[in-house]
């Protein structure tokens, strides 16, 4: 899928680029009243010059009259370059590669979900291989552990014990299961592109930063702020989980 969408880019930039260098050609098999008014921007036809050689029937700048698109038809020309993209009164521009121009458009927009959907598969299916852990799967493990940790903090008498195993905790959880998380990110890009990204992931550094402040106030031996840091982690991860979650 990534070589076809490929190809297809490649082929529809190729005649995206040729078509858009026939902007300004304004083809004579027209109607005169299409034509009439539209001033040269290149020399057009060629006609045998006096002193020998070839000169121009008309040139750049001139206005073309009905005259002279009679010369220019009779001289067997098929395209003038004028000035004008969209002249007054044409329903569409005279732009003779206009419909190539716009199914290279075409092209270019399959193409690009082409190799993105087929970017996505692979990701995914490398990451699966790998055993790693979807987005939202990872974060629910860091709020599982989180929530658990609350509770056990929340029945443990004694302070001292409570902020030595909030210590001992968060530094096993940001070692692992946070590197866990850290490891599936790609798969958040290829799920929700760089705007769900973005979204998905100032959740969880603020989540991120709360649990850092836990650890800290923890070893700081500060109790309250510790606590209500693991309460603010717990409801941003839960966020977090939830725009993960549209990606399933």
């Amino acid at each position: 899928m990534n070589l076809v969408g490929a190809i297809l880019v490649t082929a529809s930039l190729v005649s995206g680029a040729l078509a858009a260098a026939t902007a300004y050609l304004a083809p004579l098999n027209l109607a005169d009243d299409l034509l009439a008014g539209l001033t040269l921007n290149a020399p057009a036809g060629a006609a045998a010059a006096a002193g020998g050689g070839m000169a121009p029937l008309a040139n750049p700048g001139e206005e073309l009259t009905p005259a002279l698109l009679k010369r220019l038809r009779e001289a067997d020309v098929e395209y003038v370059q004028v000035k004008q993209f969209w002249p007054e009164g044409s329903p569409l521009p005279l732009w003779p590669g206009k419909w190539i121009f716009l199914a290279s458009v075409a092209g270019l927009v399959a193409g690009a979900l082409m190799i993105r959907s087929s970017s996505r598969r692979l990701i995914t299916v490398s990451a699966n291989a790998a055993g790693t852990l979807s987005p939202d799967q990872a974060l629910q493990g860091i709020r599982d552990t989180i929530d658990e940790l609350r509770r056990d903090v929340a029945a443990m008498p004694g302070k001292p014990a409570r902020l030595d195993v909030v210590v001992s905790r968060l530094t096993e959880l940001q070692k692992r299961q946070m590197a866990d998380f850290v490891d599936s990110r790609p798969l958040i890009v290829a799920r929700f592109g760089l705007a769900g990204y973005a979204e998905i992931m100032d959740r969880y550094a603020a989540a991120e930063r709360q649990i850092n402040r836990a650890w800290s106030a923890a070893a700081d031996r500060v109790d309250e702020e510790m606590t209500a840091c693991l309460d603010q982690a717990s409801e941003l991860l839960g966020e977090a989980i939830t725009l993960a979650k549209r990606g399933n």
